[in-house]
């Protein structure tokens, strides 16, 4: 029997990818050291400036946000140094796994799977161990739909003198972030989710603070050292040859974001996930995680008795759906709906629906069959933003029409950075 005529990726990255997009991404391949090249890395950097709210140096990967994150261990982190991370799902366990692996005496701040970080508490554990090196944090957990706050946890940092790096791999794009105004030194992203690219592609964003930081020390990579990547920026060129064909696409993403504004989108993406917690909760469904949530993705709990590996089979064989499961403690436990980047009102409907299907399916009848699709209705009813996912047609205004004028950036970078805001409101 033939499958789903239409397939919805609806998983916390990567997300959809918009057409003008996968237009740019299908275009004729070009070469690396060219100026049509280097439009499109110096656009994206802009962009990327923009979105983050930065006009300090930002610099494009080839690698997915593991290898963004692992760019900053690599560079900042040396054998025998004592570094702090903030561990509260997932990808927090990452962070620390990477510090041990380059040689770091690593101390935990751990926090319950699903709760708020409380700055005060992290400040007590720094208090607790001086002399560390840098924090490092998530600004939003996928593992669990948690959104952190970063600027209270920049003054605790800095308090103890320490840096503060921060993975926005899951929230830039869904959630407001200020990596200037809010103090942060180091933050690493990537292209796949609330910014709409297809996977493969990354970048750091790196304050005056870690450049000094990273002065005499002896890197841990020489592909992912983020002074060898800014040298050869400065001197108009690559370290090796970067994915053209990605970078393409990230750049009209990014132009899409910026032409529709990015105070938009970031409101889209909060009232679309309004939208998929209102039908959630008419299902009688419980959300994971008690902490401010991220408008990137939602983490609900199954039905008791119900294996979730088994519904998320489900809804992809079935209904040409795919959602992700829980990860590590909380696999089977939990589904994982993404609902960032190009998306719009109707997908919010369908990916509760398509669940609320899966579930009657599967035997559950703890609601009435469309309660869930009708919770979305209600809230969407009072979204105007939604209807019609971010602006994606070619021919929008670029990110250098829309970005803010730019300032001088850091000797050497090779390309201005962009003045704070960039639309952030």
């Amino acid at each position: 029997m033939a499958g789903p005529l239409k397939r919805y990726l609806f998983t916390p990255g990567p997300s959809p990818v918009p057409p003008v997009a996968r237009a740019a991404e299908g275009r004729e391949m070009i070469h690396h050291n060219t100026p049509e090249y280097w439009e499109v890395v110096d656009g994206i950097r802009r962009g990327l400036g923009a979105v983050l709210g930065t006009r300090h140096e930002v610099l494009l990967l080839g690698a997915t946000g593991t290898g963004a994150m692992e760019a900053a261990v690599a560079s900042l982190v040396g054998e025998g140094d004592r570094v702090a991370v903030v561990d509260a799902g997932k990808f927090g366990e990452r962070w620390s796994e990477m510090c041990r692996l380059r040689g770091a005496r690593v101390v935990p701040v751990r926090v319950e799977w699903g709760l708020a970080v409380d700055p005060e508490g992290v400040a007590a554990a720094l208090a607790q161990n001086p002399g560390v090196r840098a924090l490092f944090v998530t600004h939003a957990e996928t593992s669990t739909g948690a959104l952190f706050d970063v600027a209270g946890l920049a003054r605790v940092a800095h308090g103890a003198g320490a840096l503060l790096v921060v993975d926005v791999i899951g929230s830039l794009g869904a959630d407001e972030f200020r990596f200037d105004e809010w103090g942060v030194d180091c933050a690493v992203g990537a292209s796949q989710k609330g910014l709409m690219g297809p996977p493969g592609l990354s970048f750091a964003a790196v304050g005056p603070r870690a450049w000094e930081a990273m002065e005499g020390r002896r890197p841990g990579s020489y592909y992912l050292d983020l002074r060898l990547h800014r040298s050869r920026v400065s001197a108009r060129k690559h370290l090796c040859t970067p994915p053209v064909s990605l970078a393409r696409a990230l750049l009209a993403s990014i132009e899409a974001v910026l032409a529709a504004g990015l105070d938009l989108h970031l409101r889209r993406a909060a009232a679309l996930a309004r939208a998929v917690r209102r039908g959630l909760s008419a299902l009688g469904l419980e959300l994971f995680t008690r902490a401010p949530l991220s408008s990137a993705l939602t983490a609900v709990r199954v039905p008791s008795g119900m294996d979730s590996t088994a519904l998320l089979h489900h809804l992809h064989r079935r209904y040409g759906v795919t959602m992700a499961n829980g990860l590590g403690q909380t696999r089977g436990r939990m589904v994982r709906i993404g609902h960032m980047g190009y998306c719009g009102g109707f997908d919010a409907l369908a990916a509760v629906s398509a669940l609320e299907l899966g579930l009657a399916d599967l035997g559950w009848q703890g609601a009435p069959l469309g309660a869930g699709a009708a919770g979305v209705v209600e809230a969407l009813a009072g979204e105007p933003d939604l209807w019609g996912g971010p602006s994606s047609e070619p021919g929008v205004a670029g990110a250098s029409a829309q970005a803010p004028p730019v300032d001088a950036a850091p000797r050497g970078s090779g390309t201005p950075g962009p003045a704070r805001g960039g639309g952030l409101p």
